[in-house]
């Protein structure tokens, strides 16, 4: 329980804390917060279960395709339901009235039942989770379950079963018993029936829209953000208790007259308008709408999914497929996001226990074994209830009582039971390989990474932990999100104060040998020279980088693995490609330790049941699966650094990984050991709790400089006191960081393990080694200083957490973003390491420059020189920063535009992103191009309605478009659409889209354009001839083709995110014209381009002449035409492509080339022909191949011959030519030219 707010709340996100930022746009409410304060009492209660279930049931109507779910009539369903993958459970009123329901009888779904019921049974079903929850936990060695059983329930709430009081209660009791979601329907509760009932009465539209507000209150009241579905039954109730509400006039057959209980009687002709209506005075007091239905058809869930959308774009839908057939992926996609079966569990239920007794009947014993070898054939897909003592929780109750005896009982029901005797073994497993899915191409020599059993041991630990690391990587974003409000500040937690201050506790982990002596180690990625060099160095451990010093390109965490596996036996060499010098290891060499990625990176090469696996359990489960036993014969172990930890969760979860891998490879408990690198600011006030998470494996901390400074500024990233001055002001002896180190330092001796930064030393470079042990050799005498104590040492959050005092100059800004630039352009060409300003630059420094930039920037910090950091600055210190890399590059292959763009995508954004190479990761994952997965084919789906012969469009076309022989089409210049409308031709084209340059100032004079020549008001005169063009008496019909769907229009920014280019071009234009037209006798007509698919489209646009006899297939439709390739034609392919883009940059989209005019379309076949042809290694007619080369040595060739023959004249002939050589050899082909090249035009404020 908490106690309620002391002060007034001003929003009722202040006084519902766990709604979700967002929740509740658009919802409208009939009381104010004061009146939820004074229903409240005096302490707030929490519902736990039902708070969970609704945010994450609003998570997933937000990230789900759809929801499917089944009704559950008994709690074992729910449970069973929850192990099959089911993602929600939906509680039906149909069953609870059927055979769930507390008077213990059978009913119609009526209403008849009492109304305490429902929430009964979901209580029933919350506690069965609950139990099997509680069986899995008790089992598992981490006290973890496998999956997350509490799944949010939508609960059947029928009519309210009374007035506005009676919907209050009745939700309140629902979310007593742990809802997520309840409905309510508009029916009249005294006479309710099921949906596909006759005899059904709704009641006004205002008193549904009371009774959905009471069920809000009601949540309200109890602080839960739940889900509100609002449900008509309009399209089949044909009766009515009241025409007191003026809204439902339109839709009440005077003529029929009243029933004999004097009920309205309602029209037949617009029941489904009738619908439409409810829903949209509905959707301002609910979160989903249903529409019950009461026969099954597509179409009619389109025509009320247009009719709500029109009015609420973001409004959710809510369905019961039952009535739709086969259609949930095509319902989704309109926005029905909740499908559910109503009575699932009453027809499983009923056929299964008839199906068993007919049997039973007539083959006796031999049916149930029948049902037996079924549910043993089931356990491979998960299912377990087969052990039926373990699935009720007989083990579960063994542990209390051996907890409650103190650990001794001889009385434990499970131990000598008959399930024993016949489940004594291993649940079966089926052969899982199949699970485990590599998507990048194979390579020779990689088999002895990913071998079977290497590739087995990664899926346990997958499965057995991944639900885990994703519920830790949330509880950070929860976390940050309280420090950007100000809820929480970095302090020690009270709760493990007691740990702390006990000294009589350390490390139980055995220091090694090896890891005695640490006072020089040499760190860097795990390339085959520096695997080499590093062990050569002379330092007493080498840390091999799979993280900040690594670039995660498959190439190198494979090669990596592969390096470290021939060091390890000894079978490492490495062979100079110019030198031929030979690099061999010596005998005596540096010990091995590994940093895998941290847990917030996926390895998205490996998809395990479709998913990708941890990266950190990729990177450490490889390394240790191959080696653990061949170190050991070395008198070596597996030793780890743990990077980017947070807090003792994630150090606890380490552990586990650990202790399971052990037991999985047979190897002694402990016989990892680990480092852990203190990089967070967070860390620091739980190094004792992270210490002792790990005490079995721990023999080290270490501190992480840039790291640590990157996640201060993450941390207090709200908050403008926290600014820091520029990074290399920032030492070791700015009093944060010195607090800091020094905490380190007590924490680690008192618990007998290394302090690394101060035990000893980190190098980049074998040179530094000597230099480096130096300094240690004349101030250590022995191995290590573990025994001396900083006994006295106090420190708290105000000096962990206090921010320097310095300047921020133009040098420091500027180097911050060079630094950025320098290291992205090296880590998108798989270059983790890099040498920056004297300096080794690795992803820590990256983070630590570009996080600088965005809380300077998000502040608006002032330079030394007085001037303030504003986006303006930012973007022309990027562009100069990348003009200059660029120009030292030369003719050097080089990813600078890339890494530019990205900068200024990471400065540039409103929110903070966690890591730059989560983020940059997509760029260089092994691109999947021709995968084979699908081949066009017609949908098996819709083969009926391809068939029928009976439908047509029912657009009736108007006069103005009867005659299309001739249609022109051209941009919108003034110019042309006087030109195009008087040619003669019956429809022009006013193109928005590929004969257009998107430029700002092309968008908006084009709408105006249009606007005047459809009021007649349009006229030209040329600025050189003073020639004057005005509009002629009969004109050509106007048809606008806006941009397609794939395009932003990025100069409006609705909620700080660009508009639809598509909604932009289409949304003005009809705006402003639509009543004009139509009182000329036109109208508002489009083409629609690059439509995909059916789903895209939404309407039916072509009408051409039916050619009833063709046929054909997806063979005929995707054969190649034969031809030869000719360097004519790659000549001019290139040619045509760099004079459009020369004057599509200026601003210019319809360009005549070659005497044909030329368009985006006709750019985007040239550019992807030359990509298509490289990609292929096509050769030409003279048998050259087509390669890289070749490639450039034409694009150069064209672009001098273009630039000579523009002489003096303005042109964008070099960026033509930089993006055209990008879009041929970029290893997966751009969607669109335009798409990529837009952000040029808009960065040039065009």
């Amino acid at each position: 329980m908490t106690q309620p707010p002391t002060q007034m709340a001003k929003n009722f996100y202040q006084v519902i804390k766990s709604a979700p930022k967002g929740r509740y746009k658009g919802i409208k409410r009939n009381y104010e917060v004061e009146d939820l304060l004074k229903l409240r009492g005096s302490i707030d209660i929490d519902y736990t279960l039902a708070t969970r279930g609704a945010n994450k049931l609003w998570q997933l109507l937000h990230t789900e395709p759809y929801i499917a779910a089944l009704g559950a009539l008994t709690g074992n369903q729910a449970v069973q339901m929850v192990r099959a993958g089911l993602k929600a459970i939906y509680l039906s009123g149909w069953q609870v009235a059927a055979d769930a329901n507390s008077a213990g009888d059978m009913y119609p779904d009526q209403s008849l039942y009492p109304c305490n019921s429902g929430p009964d049974l979901a209580r029933r079903i919350n506690r069965a989770l609950r139990r099997a929850d509680q069986v899995e936990c008790v089992e598992a060695e981490d006290y973890t379950a496998q999956r997350d059983w509490y799944v949010p329930i939508v609960a059947d709430a029928e009519a309210g079963f009374g007035g506005a009081l009676n919907c209050f209660e009745l939700t309140k009791a629902y979310i007593e018993s742990g809802v997520s979601g309840v409905h309510f329907e508009d029916q009249l509760g005294s006479e309710k029936k099921c949906g596909h009932m006759g005899g059904k009465v709704l009641i006004p539209t205002s008193q549904h829209i009371r009774h959905l507000n009471a069920a809000r209150l009601a949540a309200d009241v109890c602080g839960v953000p739940t889900i509100i579905v609002a449900r008509t039954d309009a399209e089949s109730a044909r009766l009515l208790t009241t025409d007191i509400d003026e809204r439902d006039h339109p839709f009440i057959d005077r003529s029929a007259g009243r029933t004999a209980e004097g009920y309205f009687r309602l029209r037949d002709d617009n029941a489904i308008q009738s619908c439409i209506e409810r829903a949209k005075y509905y959707a301002p007091y609910c979160d989903l709408i249903w529409m019950e239905t009461s026969y099954p058809k597509l179409s009619m869930a389109r025509e009320f999914a247009e009719g709500v959308h029109k009015e609420y774009p973001d409004k959710l839908l809510h369905l019961r497929p039952s009535d739709m057939e086969k259609f949930q992926k095509e319902l989704g996609a309109m926005g029905f996001k909740y499908q559910f079966i109503t009575l699932a569990g009453f027809h499983t239920n009923n056929f299964s226990m008839f199906d068993l007794a007919r049997n039973y009947r007539e083959r006796g014993m031999a049916a149930y074994s029948e049902l037996q070898e079924q549910e043993f054939a089931a356990e491979k897909h998960g299912y377990t209830a087969v052990k039926h003592q373990r699935e009720v929780g007989t083990g579960y109750f063994d542990y209390v009582g051996l907890a409650a005896a103190g650990g001794v009982s001889s009385t434990t029901a499970l131990k000598d039971s008959t399930e024993e005797a016949q489940f004594y073994t291993p649940t079966a497993s089926a052969d899982e390989d199949e699970i485990v899915k590599i998507t990048a191409p194979e390579t020779p020599g990689d088999e002895r990474v990913l071998t079977p059993d290497a590739l087995r041991f990664l899926r346990d630990l997958h499965n057995k932990f991944e639900m885990r690391r994703q519920s830790l990587l949330a509880q950070r974003k929860i976390l940050q999100h309280k420090l950007d409000e100000g809820d929480y500040f970095p302090d020690f937690d009270p709760n493990t104060e007691a740990l702390r201050a006990d000294s009589g506790w350390s490390s139980q982990a055995e220091i090694p040998l090896d890891l005695q002596d640490r006072r020089v180690e040499i760190t860097g990625p795990t390339d085959r020279k520096m695997v080499i060099n590093a062990m050569n160095s002379g330092a007493k451990v080498f840390m091999a980088d799979f993280e900040d010093a690594n670039s995660p390109t498959w190439r190198n965490q494979i090669e990596g693995q592969i390096n470290l596996q021939d060091a390890i036996r000894g079978q490492i060499h490495y062979v100079n490609p110019v030198t031929k010098q030979e690099y061999t290891l010596k005998q005596d060499t540096a010990a091995l330790k590994i940093r895998p990625r941290g847990w917030h990176l996926p390895e998205k090469h490996v998809l395990i049941n479709e998913k990708p696996i941890s990266a950190s359990i990729f990177d450490f489960g490889l390394y240790l699966f191959h080696n653990a036993k061949a170190l050991k014969e070395k008198g070596s172990g597996p030793y780890f650094y743990l990077p980017k930890l947070e807090n003792a969760q994630e150090a606890k979860l380490w552990a586990d990984v650990f202790g399971h891998a052990e037991h999985l490879m047979g190897l002694p408990h402990g016989t990892i050991k680990c480092t852990v690198l203190i990089e967070h600011l967070l860390a620091t006030f739980q190094m004792d709790e992270i210490v002792h998470a790990l005490k079995d494996y721990v023999v080290g901390i270490n501190c992480g400089r840039w790291d640590y400074i990157f996640s201060y500024i993450k941390v207090f990233r709200n908050h403008r006191k926290f600014l820091l001055p520029d990074r290399f002001l920032i030492t070791m002896t700015s009093d944060f960081l010195r607090a800091y180190t020094l905490l380190s330092i007590k924490v680690a001796h008192q618990r007998n393990i290394f302090a690394m930064g101060h035990d000893g030393t980190w190098v980049a470079h074998p040179g530094l080694v000597p230099v480096a042990r130096e300094v240690f050799d004349q101030i250590m005498q022995g191995p290590n200083q573990i025994g001396k104590q900083l006994k006295t040492f106090q420190t708290d959050n105000q000096r962990l957490t206090m921010p320097p005092e310095g300047v921020r100059t133009e040098a420091g800004f500027r180097r911050n973003i060079s630094i950025t630039l320098g290291y992205m352009d090296s880590w998108l060409r798989g270059i983790g390491c890099v040498p920056l300003y004297n300096l080794m630059e690795d992803a820590a420094t990256a983070e630590i420059s570009r996080t600088q930039l965005w809380q300077w920037l998000r502040h608006e910090a002032r330079l030394e020189d007085g001037r303030t950091i504003d986006p303006q600055l930012v973007k022309m210190t990027i562009a100069s920063e990348t003009e200059r890399r660029l120009v030292r590059a030369g003719s050097v292959v080089n990813r600078i535009p890339e890494a530019s763009e990205l900068l200024e995508k990471f400065v540039l954004e409103p929110e903070l992103s966690d890591f730059l190479t989560l983020d940059a990761y997509a760029q260089i994952l092994q691109h999947k191009l021709d995968e084979g997965d699908y081949f066009p084919d017609f949908d098996p789906n819709t083969e009926a309605l391809r068939a029928d012969s009976g439908w047509s469009s029912q657009a009736e076309i108007p006069l103005d478009l009867q005659d299309r022989r001739v249609e022109i089409t051209g941009p919108t210049d003034r110019k042309m659409v006087i030109n195009a409308m008087n040619s003669g031709a019956k429809v022009f084209m006013a193109d928005f889209e590929d004969a257009n340059s998107p430029t700002w100032r092309n968008q908006i004079e084009g709408q105006i354009n249009l606007q005047d020549a459809i009021r007649g008001q349009i006229h030209y005169v040329n600025p050189v001839t003073k020639q004057e063009y005005t509009l002629k008496q009969d004109t050509a019909a106007l048809k606008i083709r806006p941009r397609g769907w794939h395009l932003p229009e990025k100069h409006v920014l609705i909620n700080e995110k660009p508009i639809s280019a598509s909604i932009f071009d289409f949304g003005l234009y009809l705006f402003h014209n639509a009543k004009a037209l139509k009182e000329k006798g036109s109208g508002p007509y489009f083409y629609l381009p690059k439509l995909e698919n059916a789903q895209e489209a939404r309407l039916w646009a072509d009408i051409g002449k039916q050619l009833k006899t063709f046929q054909t297939d997806n063979q005929r439709l995707t054969m190649p035409p034969e031809g030869v390739r000719t360097e004519a034609g790659f000549r001019r392919n290139i040619s045509i492509t760099l004079g459009y883009m020369d004057s599509w940059l200026r601003g210019i989209g319809c360009v005549p080339l070659y005497n044909l005019m030329e368009d985006a379309a006709t750019a985007e076949i040239s550019r992807t022909q030359l990509w298509q042809w490289l990609r292929h290694e096509a050769r030409l007619e003279d048998g050259r191949t087509i390669d890289p080369q070749l490639v450039k040595m034409t694009i150069a060739s064209e672009t001098e011959r273009r630039l000579v023959r523009a002489g003096s004249v303005v042109n964008r002939i070099p960026e033509a030519s930089e993006l055209l050589e990008k879009f041929v050899l970029e290893p997966e082909l751009s969607d669109f030219l335009t798409l990529d090249a837009y952000d040029k035009l808009v960065s040039q404020g065009k």
